[in-house]
């Protein structure tokens, strides 16, 4: 089987012409009202993934709940 090969010009064209549209749940908080905000979003996806590794938002929450411990690391080490 043929190996197609990672073409990140075209990776970064789509995400840009979606960014708008994802911007608002994937972003890193700067201050405790953002991360709040962050938290919401990580909850409604943990309500749409119930739990499955093979959902199609999986990768979303391993990506934002690695932004929300990196925030507490930085504003609440002992968390």
């Amino acid at each position: 089987m043929a190996q197609t090969q990672f073409d990140a010009q075209a990776v970064v064209q789509d995400a840009a012409s979606a960014w708008s549209h994802v911007a608002p749940a994937v972003f890193v908080p700067t201050n405790d009202a953002e991360f709040d905000h962050l938290l919401a979003v990580i909850d409604q996806v943990v309500m749409l993934t119930e739990g499955d590794d093979n959902h199609p938002l999986s990768g979303l929450l391993e990506v934002l709940t690695t932004i929300a411990h990196e925030y507490e690391q930085a504003h609440d080490p002992d968390a």
